[in-house]
């Protein structure tokens, strides 16, 4: 299962990064590399101890409050996670590709790296980080839309684009625009959930 974890794994983060990338070799090439364009760069932070609180407390109330709603709005309907189910700690390599690969990299590329910087760029910090905050849960919930109607899929999408627009929020103004902080952020949150199963 490891290798078939990996080669979806590389497909997804390739159909995800491609429209980024033929933007930036059309729009910015000259102006940058692709990695620093889409915040694929080093962490700037003022206080390491403070940017470290901020983003445990984010994590810890974005997995409360996501495991509740999920579990009274989803239920037991099938998700990306439930894959893992039942399958104990030999899955934990797959859980680890999957969690910061396969979604968190591939997803943070495309939304905050990609998506989020042209929004801002834009129309600006406040604007530009609402709407890439909105596609992103829009995309979430129209995936689940099938599996538990109209309001479950709006209560998704307003949970997905909160964490968005905070996920944004620290990529922009804690972390000097680099996307490694969401990256890292989604990888766990993901991590969480898909360990949660198995």
């Amino acid at each position: 299962m490891k290798m078939n974890m990996l080669i979806s794994a590389v497909f997804q983060l390739i159909i995800l990064s491609f429209v980024p990338f033929v933007w930036w070799l059309i729009t910015a090439r000259k102006k940058a590399n692709f990695f620093r364009w889409v915040g694929l760069k080093k962490i700037r932070v003022d206080n390491i101890k403070i940017y470290l609180v901020e983003m445990v407390i984010f994590i810890c109330a974005s997995c409360l409050i996501s495991s509740k709603v999920f579990q009274i709005v989803i239920g037991n309907a099938k998700t990306a996670t439930t894959q893992f189910n039942g399958r104990g700690v030999t899955a934990v390599p797959n859980v680890i590709i999957f969690a910061f690969f396969q979604t968190g990299l591939s997803e943070e590329i495309f939304f905050r790296g990609f998506l989020g910087k042209r929004l801002i760029n834009k129309f600006g910090f406040t604007v530009g980080n609402i709407m890439q905050a909105f596609v992103f849960g829009f995309v979430h919930g129209v995936l689940f839309f099938p599996m538990i109607g109209a309001f479950g899929a709006v209560v998704i999408i307003m949970l997905i684009s909160a964490i968005g627009w905070g996920e944004g929020f620290l990529d922009e103004r804690k972390s000097g625009g680099s996307i490694v902080t969401s990256w890292i952020i989604h990888g766990i949150m993901n991590l969480i959930s898909s360990v949660a199963t198995i």
